[in-house]
């Protein structure tokens, strides 16, 4: 794998400073020198140029000289004063400013060997001031113009050429010496800037690269497994419907969800999950790249333990080709998948996986109404017993918008108390009377009327409203119970039914003793039927309830008895009042084989002084065998199906009228 070269923020800085540092002095040099060398170009400019003008003012003095002697117009020695006096200045302005020790120049002007320009400047100068001073055309005047003529001719005009031709020399070596410190400056400025680019810049980019390669592979992939994400997931899907668009039914999604994974989790902890996800993503992208019959395929994490996959697959049949290769993935995943605890010890062990899949014709290419399709396959899968795979079928979204629907509208119903107790009457089998009623629950839907409970109980427990539904149905049961009593129908005893989860509560004992004491309702009069499988754990909060209520004086049936998993044990330790036997019993009474289980159950409920009752009795025969094997009580349409409250007083006073009081 390649790594990716990272430099120290720190030395990057460090790094940068100091380049930035040297790139400012190179250019603030550079320009200091242009500074300079502009200031130089100039000040030799100005030296040619007075020195080009000494050699003229040579030659004008001695013309004017001339003049001066020809003609004693005074005209003529203002001009010879006045260019004495230019020459005398440019002199002193060159000796001063452009002649510099050491040079050539120098030797030229203060030679000390032999005569010099500054003398023989001075020594023209002095002569034509003395022309001056003499009668123009005289003898004196004469001389002093011929010797003037000599120095002017002779020596100052090769001298000041020379000194010309030096000051050019002077000035073309250091333009030359500057021009090359200018081409060092701006080559060293070059040379920083590619260090810079080399050790700054580039490290930075490679760095920032990298970095912006990390951000978006994390921004792509899980990090755990190295799977692409959910977002790229879709997108790569989005890419094979755009080179398959005429085959939309062999693109196919699956949702893939480990089965036993928690437990992995809970017991070994998270370092080990995380192990065996990395494993099972290892084991599906393998397993699904060595398939034949697949041209393409993507594998996704979604979740904590949640995967998806899409391919494309040249199968003439990808129903029957996404449930083999989904079996086979099944098979892979299950193997055994070795992991390092917390202790660092190896172990084994193994995780189940569950698949739901859809193909893209079914959603005409609509990924995520697919992948919805694949979770809904997913969810039958695990309602199926896991370790399964499904192909989404249309009536599956159906049925579980019809469930969501259920649950919406149960929470709306619990909030708008729309459930009701309905009674059915408890018949004592030997004198054939009324011996209490069972509150049965109810839901009086505004739109469908009274709807039964086998349209809503589950749906309630899973969505955690059942103990608010039973409070609810108890609640109504006591009013319409006292109702009944107030109006003089003895009713007998009342019995209700309580969720597990309701008697979860710690408190449901005291709080049904006040509701019954709040209806005068007294609690020998009530009775709580449980489902046996309550019983089945030992540690279950349930059964102190069950005590409870035994103790503050309820009677406790179990009901449906025969069809779970109770243990004896159990229920003889929580002495119950009653045992019911389920009414699929009731239905094979005039079987043989079920005829001994009833007297059974019989002998059983006898040895624990618990009465028998009887439930789904809809015959003459089944009363009359219920009957010979003990039961005391029984309840079914032989008699009377549930009834609202005020249809069962009805039915008191035509079919039992001896139920009648005088109140």
């Amino acid at each position: 794998m390649r790594r990716h070269h990272r430099i120290d923020p720190a030395k990057l800085a460090i790094r940068y400073v100091l380049g930035l540092a040297l790139l400012v002095l190179f250019v603030m040099g550079g320009h200091g020198l242009h500074i300079i060398t502009g200031k130089q170009g100039a000040l030799d400019e100005e030296v040619l140029n007075v020195s080009g003008r000494q050699r003229m003012l040579s030659q004008r003095i001695l013309l004017l000289a001339h003049k001066y002697n020809d003609d004693s117009d005074a005209r003529y020695e203002a001009l010879l004063s006045e260019s004495v006096e230019i020459f005398t200045s440019s002199h002193d302005w060159i000796t001063s400013n452009a002649v510099v020790p050491g040079t050539a120049v120098h030797s030229h002007y203060f030679s000390t060997t032999g005569a010099n320009l500054d003398q023989r400047s001075l020594e023209f100068t002095k002569l034509a001031n003395e022309l001056r001073s003499f009668e123009p055309g005289s003898a004196l005047a004469l001389s002093a113009a011929a010797k003037l003529e000599e120095i002017a001719l002779v020596n100052l005009l090769s001298e000041l050429n020379t000194a010309v031709a030096l000051f050019e020399a002077a000035a073309n070596k250091r333009a030359s010496t500057l021009e090359h410190i200018q081409i060092a400056v701006v080559a060293a400025t070059l040379v920083i800037i590619a260090l810079e680019v080399l050790l700054i810049f580039y490290p930075a980019h490679r760095t920032m690269t990298g970095m912006i390669n990390r951000l978006r592979h994390q921004a792509w992939h899980d990090q755990l497994t190295g799977l692409i994400n959910r977002a790229e997931f879709v997108e790569r899907t989005k890419s094979l419907i755009d080179r398959y668009p005429d085959e939309l039914e062999n693109i196919i999604v699956l949702g893939l969800d480990l089965d036993g994974f928690k437990q992995i989790n809970d017991t070994m902890g998270h370092p080990a999950g995380d192990l065996v996800l990395q494993s099972v993503a290892s084991t599906l992208r393998d397993e699904l790249n060595e398939m034949g019959g697949i041209s393409e395929v993507h594998v996704s994490r979604v979740g904590g333990d949640e995967f998806l996959v899409s391919l494309h697959t040249d199968s003439t049949r990808p129903g029957a080709f996404a449930l083999r290769i989904g079996q086979q993935l099944i098979d892979a995943v299950e193997q055994p998948i070795a992991v390092t605890t917390d202790e660092r010890k190896s172990q084994d062990c193994s995780v189940g996986v569950s698949i739901g899949f859809a193909l893209l014709s079914q959603t005409n290419g609509e990924i995520e109404a697919a992948l919805g399709n694949a979770d809904i396959a997913l969810y039958k899968s695990k309602q199926g017993g896991k370790g399964i795979v499904t192909l989404f079928e249309p009536e599956m979204r159906r049925q579980i918008e019809r469930e969501h629907r259920i649950k919406h509208e149960l929470r709306t119903a619990i909030r708008g108390l729309e459930f009701r107790a309905f009674f059915q009457p408890q018949i004592d089998l030997n004198t054939g009377r009324v011996a209490g009623v069972e509150a049965l629950a109810r839901w009086k839907h505004p739109g469908k009327g009274i709807v039964g409970p086998a349209d809503f109980i589950e749906m309630a427990e899973e969505v955690k409203l059942i103990d608010a539904l039973d409070g609810q149905i108890i609640l109504n049961a006591f009013q319409e119970f006292k109702r009944c009593r107030s109006n003089g129908i003895d009713l007998g005893t009342l019995s209700v039914n309580a969720s597990g989860m309701a008697l979860r509560d710690p408190e449901f004992c005291e709080v049904l003793s006040k509701v019954a004491a709040a209806h005068d309702i007294g609690s020998q009069q009530v009775t709580v039927e449980v489902l046996e499988n309550i019983l089945l754990k030992e540690d279950d909060p349930s059964l102190e309830t069950i005590r409870k209520l035994s103790q503050a004086g309820f009677g406790v049936a179990i009901d449906d008895f025969g069809v779970g998993f109770s243990s004896l044990a159990r229920v003889g330790y929580l002495n119950v009042s009653a045992i019911k036997i389920d009414r699929l019993l009731t239905s094979e009474a005039e079987s043989s084989n079920m005829s001994k289980v009833l007297h059974a159950t019989a002998a059983m409920a006898k040895g624990l002084n618990a009465r028998l009752f009887a439930e789904g009795i809809e015959t003459a025969s089944h009363m009359q065998i219920m009957r010979s094997i003990g039961v005391e009580i029984g309840q079914g349409f032989f008699w009377a199906h549930p009834m609202s409250a005020d249809d069962l007083c009805e039915w008191i006073k035509e079919e039992h009228r001896y139920c009648l009081k005088v109140v």
